[in-house]
């Protein structure tokens, strides 16, 4: 249980204009406190604030130096907005769609990197554009591919095992491992060949501190399973969105002061895969400990 009602919040308007109510302070301080935190608090319990004032105070103590508030589209002039009116001497850079534009993407790569910024705001859709370096990316594709290759044998050996590795056709379980093996061949070929647009990379950007604004948005990530023909349990390949936070939130972890904060009202709708998911984002490490990269594994023990 952590307490925030300790903090002062310089900066911030005084609470005759606005008052952050008990449970805020509390979240504030748990995402000073911790690395990773996932804010699931219903709609209207303000996580808004709780997320900017959280970035700030992190960076008025000199833990953050430059966070990044990854937004719905239509909702970055919002979230500009509610900085000022919580902290109406903030430094903040909203980056529209426009700015991702290709002509200008340099341009905004370069104002992020050089600029003395309290917050960095910028839309969900544009996220993607900004890329990691290729060799780290490469480096995590290799630990995915070995990855990949051990759930193909293990799917042979359940094949075996049920009696279904007999005849021509491939067992099915074994096709879904192949499945997921190809994806991320073809990754690394498209890395391979290198991207075109050469722009400053997520790492070279400077951003420590990553707060994701409807994390649900980027539920979808890649996993393999034995497991087949399970309500619930969605497309096992993944969507590139997720991929890439994922990546980007791995770039994070492999940092000692780096932090990482998902705001969601609906962190799982209706699968364990959905909780699997928001561990693997946030809690990496202890699934690690645990013995539990592989879905299954999770599902073995928490199912």
């Amino acid at each position: 249980q952590f307490n925030g009602q300790h903090l002062q919040l310089p900066g911030k308007v005084p609470d005759s204009i606005l008052k952050m109510r008990r449970h805020q302070m509390n979240a504030i301080w748990r995402g000073i406190y911790e690395r990773f935190m996932l804010v699931d608090h219903a709609v209207g319990a303000g996580k808004t604030f709780t997320a900017i004032a959280r970035a700030m105070e992190r960076r008025r103590m000199g833990l953050s130096q430059k966070p990044m508030i990854v937004v719905p589209n239509h909702l970055v002039e919002q979230w500009e907005a509610d900085v000022y009116r919580l902290y109406p001497g903030a430094k903040v850079l909203a980056a529209g769609k426009k700015d991702f534009e290709a002509k200008n993407r340099r341009r905004l790569f370069g104002k992020i990197a050089t600029g003395d910024w309290d917050i960095v705001i910028v839309p969900h859709s544009s996220f993607g554009f900004i890329g990691i370096a290729p060799d780290t990316e490469a480096r995590f594709l290799q630990a995915e591919l070995a990855s990949a290759q051990e759930a193909i044998e293990a799917a042979w050996e359940q094949a075996e095992e049920d009696g279904n590795a007999t005849g021509r056709r491939k067992p099915f379980g074994v096709k879904e491992a192949e499945r997921l093996l190809t994806t991320l061949q073809n990754r690394m070929d498209a890395i391979s060949a290198g991207a075109k647009d050469r722009q400053l990379t997520f790492e070279q950007l400077g951003i420590d501190d990553l707060t994701v604004d409807e994390a649900h948005e980027f539920k979808n990530l890649a996993y393999s399973s034995r497991l087949t023909g399970v309500r619930g349990m969605g497309d096992k390949s993944g969507s590139r969105k997720a991929n890439d936070l994922y990546n980007k939130v791995r770039v994070l972890t492999e940092s000692p002061t780096s932090t990482v904060t998902f705001l969601t009202g609906t962190p799982i709708s209706n699968s364990a895969v959905e909780m699997f998911t928001v561990l693997r984002y946030l809690a990496a490490q202890s699934l690690e400990e645990m013995g539990m990269t592989h879905f299954d594994a999770f599902r073995a023990q928490f199912v």
